[in-house]
């Protein structure tokens, strides 16, 4: 279960999508989005793991509008 007060969610549209690749326990993708917030435009490099970056290797692009629900590391 996820720590209530470690949670973040960001919405942005993807910019970079890095190709997917075996870490030391698992397949893992890296991609980066964008989000504007009053009127600034922020970039997050956001890290997936697991069963979730094979899904996202297959059907993520950039320029597409993205949720994140996460943690902070």
């Amino acid at each position: 279960m996820q720590n209530q007060l470690n949670s973040i969610l960001i919405e942005g549209t993807t910019v970079t999508v890095g190709p997917m690749f075996d870490n030391a326990v698992d397949t893992s993708i890296i991609f980066f989005i964008e989000s504007i917030w009053r009127q600034t435009a922020h970039q997050f490099e956001i890290h997936a793991t697991g069963k979730l970056s094979e899904r996202m290797a297959e059907s993520l692009e950039s320029g597409q509008g993205v949720r994140v629900v996460g943690s902070i590391r």
